[in-house]
């Protein structure tokens, strides 16, 4: 069997090497007679998780699928998180027309991110800070108009799913089963085996006869399609009412694992950040000395939006986690990309500070946006990605659970945030809160130094647990 095959070359690496491989670690360099599938690209890294030798396989599908599938579900993304965090700018607006305080208004924000985190539960969402400028709207055409907007944005979104973004749950495990190899895929193992023993006897061998012998190897790779099937509204599945309530149970569970929780928390505080920003910005602009109107307030956040966008969180944590493989024999642990994080931190709190005391002695609004605001926009492109992606490379069969787990914690810190810092900021002013919140970011990503010496331990510790047999 393909799982018995698995775990038997897993066995053989081990005593090989002379390491342990448990849920997380991962071999990246072909080691003596075990060979993996690796990239299409020059690198030719080792692709995780190994793609099955079927075409309909998703991650053997073409660039141009693969696209696809990436825009419509970004896309979707987009448009839910697009309402709840382009409120900020209208809280003048919705103050006037509904005569409410800012404390109430603000609980549209709060309300709509909670509802959004445990709906999580019936599907996978993520709330996004980009967005265009509603202030433009609600001072031109009247709140309303952004609203339906937004439901257009939304009704595209679902046009995009619709027509772009077939069925990517995959069982590789059951397809490999169900694929017993033949004896011409045996004869032809055995030649590529031969070709390669004699490539690598060569030291001059080119970067063109290594992915001929990739192609040989592996067929499918990056010339797939989705098949009919998977272009079904409705999936045929082997999903039973103990896999449902598994589905529910799982993100609860993955609290009790100290890299879920520490993931959970980094992603929690660092959002908050940007959460905070969004919902002080009229508090503090609409007043004097700075009287600024809702369009203008609503500009404001295209500066933690373009610093955002051009991060390098990932490439960079790949880095560090790539030169980090590379001097341990190509064995990656998930916890070689954690020292990416330092300067995110550095630049967390930095902008807290900035931000912080630009609030309460009214500093020039450039100087709390450029330096403020943008330090924001990059730090929560680089904990939250960081943090998460660890959790994920080390319980990997449950990665979807996981962002359920991380997103519910997030969204309820958020609720809560939504509930007191209006009253908080209005009584003891702004460097208290904003401080708080820098302190426990601070403290969770301290956390990082103990999970880079010792997450092992706390993988080793789970990987008996029914997350790595689902």
């Amino acid at each position: 069997m393909a799982t018995e095959s698995r775990l038997e070359e897993m066995q053989q690496i081990q005593n090989e090497l002379d390491i342990e491989i448990i849920p997380g670690t991962e071999i990246m360099a072909d080691i003596g007679s075990h060979h993996f599938v690796k990239s299409e690209d020059k690198s030719n890294r080792v692709l995780v998780p190994q793609p099955s030798n079927d075409p309909h396989d998703p991650l053997n599908w073409t660039k141009a699928w693969k696209l696809s599938t990436l825009v419509a579900v970004s896309t979707m993304s987009f448009t839910q998180g697009f309402a709840p965090l382009a409120l900020g700018p209208m809280f003048g607006y919705l103050m006037q027309d509904y005569d409410r305080s800012l404390t109430d208004v603000i609980q549209f924000t709060g309300v709509t991110i909670l509802v959004l985190g445990f709906s999580n539960f019936i599907w996978l969402d993520h709330i996004d800070d980009s967005r265009i400028n509603p202030g433009a709207m609600a001072d031109h055409t009247g709140w309303p108009s952004f609203w339906w907007l937004n439901a257009a944005m939304t009704a595209a979104s679902l046009v995009a799913i619709v027509f772009g973004f077939p069925e990517t749950m995959y069982n590789r495990v059951e397809a490999s089963e169900g694929q017993p190899p033949s004896a011409e895929l045996s004869v032809k193992a055995i030649e590529i085996q031969h070709e390669e023993k004699a490539t690598n006897e060569k030291s001059t061998t080119s970067d063109d006869n290594q992915s001929n012998v990739n192609a040989e190897r592996d067929p499918c790779l990056g010339k797939g399609t989705p098949s009919r099937q998977q272009w079904k509204l409705f999936q045929s599945s082997s999903v039973s009412f103990r896999s449902i309530l598994l589905d529910v149970w799982i993100p609860w569970k993955l609290f009790s694992f100290p890299i879920v929780l520490f993931a959970s928390f980094v992603v929690s505080w660092s959002c908050s950040f940007i959460l905070i920003l969004n919902l002080t910005q009229t508090q503090v602009f609409a007043a004097p000395p700075y009287n600024m109107s809702s369009q203008s307030i609503g500009k404001l956040m295209i500066r933690p939006i373009g610093a955002h966008q051009t991060n390098i969180a990932g490439p960079l944590s790949d880095w560090v986690s790539a030169r980090a493989t590379a001097r341990n024999n190509g064995i990656r642990e998930p916890e070689m990309r954690l020292p990416a994080m330092i300067p995110y931190v550095l630049i967390m709190a930095f902008g807290h500070i900035i931000t912080a005391i630009g609030y309460q002695r009214h500093w020039p609004w450039p100087v709390i946006v450029v330096l403020g605001y943008s330090c924001a926009g990059i730090q929560v492109a680089g904990l939250p990605s960081i943090s998460s992606t660890y959790a994920v490379d080390s319980y990997k069969p449950v990665a979807g659970s996981l962002f359920v787990a991380i997103t519910v914690n997030k969204n309820l810190w958020g609720y809560g945030m939504g509930r007191f810092i209006t009253p908080w900021t209005e009584a003891n002013g702004f460097i208290n809160a904003f401080i708080v919140n820098m302190v426990l970011t601070f403290i969770w990503c301290l956390f990082a130094i103990m999970f880079y010496f010792y997450g092992k331990t706390f993988r080793r510790w789970t990987k008996d647990s029914i997350v790595h047999r689902l």
